[in-house]
């Protein structure tokens, strides 16, 4: 496993990612947009992409502490519909929300299609 600590900006180019995860309730909205693609792209096959995003559907109280919780931390309410269409818009297949506990940021999933000649290594 490498942990890679770096401006998704700065990913054009990059190959080679089996997971990668995009912490997006944390970076504002065109951010996150403008990172999909290109991240997407460096997915191996069958590789898989894991954004982050503020989670809706609590209580009242916790859905209307959510919304100014997320943007004082920089990022951009999203909810499921949101977080998964752009992932659609992206190489992506099998894109779905999974469930997350109480407390922690909902996630999205999108895989990368498998291709029929395997990877070197």
């Amino acid at each position: 496993m490498t942990v890679r600590k770096q401006n998704v900006a700065d990913s054009a180019g990059a190959t080679g990612f089996d997971l990668a995860w995009l912490p997006g309730a944390v970076h504002p909205a065109p951010a996150v947009a403008g990172a999909l693609p290109p991240v997407a792209a460096a997915l191996h096959s069958g590789g898989w992409l894991v954004p982050g995003h503020s989670k809706s559907g609590g209580t009242p109280v916790q859905d209307a502490l959510t919304r100014p919780k997320t943007v004082a931390h920089g990022g951009t309410p999203t909810d499921e519909a949101a977080a998964c269409h752009p992932l659609h818009q992206t190489v992506l297949t099998s894109v779905r929300t999974m469930p997350t506990p109480s407390g922690a940021l909902a996630i999205a999933t999108g895989q990368k299609p498998a291709s029929r000649t395997p990877r070197p290594g």
